[in-house]
């Protein structure tokens, strides 16, 4: 009975420290919200593009949460916002609070906006000669 209770005992561990370790060696995701953009990754440092206009924000994503869906709180954006070094207006604080969407929920909306363009078309192909047609055609 002891050899069965050890047993147990000891795939509990394992599977707490294969749980622990699963969680711990992943790479750390950061949230980062650029000029009405979107990104995940996995390098705080990475620079950010400065030929887009701010605000530029980036937050630690927690462990346990799913990175994709995660989205920064309201309260966080403002903070974020206060502490930096743009002055913003305080309906352009609810704007950027507001844009402030989760990765998925950002890229559904792109996608949507990207098939309705798409849709349209760029110029007009009409009264258009062909260079094949030749001069004064």
């Amino acid at each position: 009975m002891k050899a069965k209770r050890r047993l147990f005992l000891a795939s509990v561990l394992l599977l707490i420290a294969v749980g622990l370790a699963v969680l711990f060696l992943r790479p750390r995701e950061y949230y980062r919200f650029h000029a009405g953009r979107v990104y995940l990754v996995t390098n705080p440092q990475m620079l950010f593009n400065s030929l887009r206009p701010p605000p530029c924000l980036q937050f630690d994503v927690p462990r346990w949460a799913r990175a994709a869906s995660w989205k920064p709180s309201a309260d966080q954006v403002r903070r974020e916002l206060a502490a930096g070094s743009t002055q913003l207006s305080p309906q352009e604080v609810e704007e950027v609070v507001h844009s402030c969407v989760s990765y998925n929920e950002w890229n559904a909306i792109a996608e949507r906006s990207g098939a309705a363009n798409r849709g349209q078309p760029v110029r007009s192909e009409t009264n258009r000669t062909s260079a094949a047609a030749g001069p004064g055609r």
